[in-house]
């Protein structure tokens, strides 16, 4: 890890000033503000483009297996197993009638009834709800 830290200091310096910004507030009452605020400043940038193809102690392994970047709710859904109707269900979810839907709530109990193609996700803090082939539309 030090090898990595060391790398993410010498190509992102800015963020790595960041995240000891917020090291330093870990397990402190003010760690989710500083973390928020730490986020709103960062830059988006892929660590494989901004270190690993500029790293020159990086070793790469040739081999052949599959690969998905979890990067939205669609993608969950297309690797989740499916019932008959192709819904994905996880959790305290109760449905009549519907098909083609990703449901996920361990919070509170979800009813839905007669509907097609909708991601439902329900969490501590948030619920979403959204057509698939839309949920890359939460970075927006």
């Amino acid at each position: 890890m030090d090898t990595f830290w060391a790398s993410f200091k010498k190509y992102l310096p800015e963020s790595y000033l960041l995240f000891e910004v917020l090291k330093s507030h870990i397990g402190k009452e003010t760690y989710n503000e500083i973390l928020e605020h730490v986020y709103r400043q960062m830059q988006s940038e892929s660590v494989d483009y901004a270190i690993l193809e500029k790293a020159d102690n990086v070793l790469v392994v040739n081999s052949s297996f599959s690969w998905t970047d979890l990067g939205n709710w669609d993608e969950l859904y297309r690797l989740s197993l499916k019932d008959a109707r192709d819904n994905a269900i996880d959790g305290n979810v109760i449905s009549l009638n519907i098909s083609n839907c990703f449901i996920s709530s361990h919070e509170k109990m979800i009813g839905i009834i007669g509907v097609d193609n909708l991601i439902v996700i329900d969490s501590k803090d948030a619920t979403l709800i959204c057509k698939r082939g839309c949920s890359d539309d939460v970075r927006n």
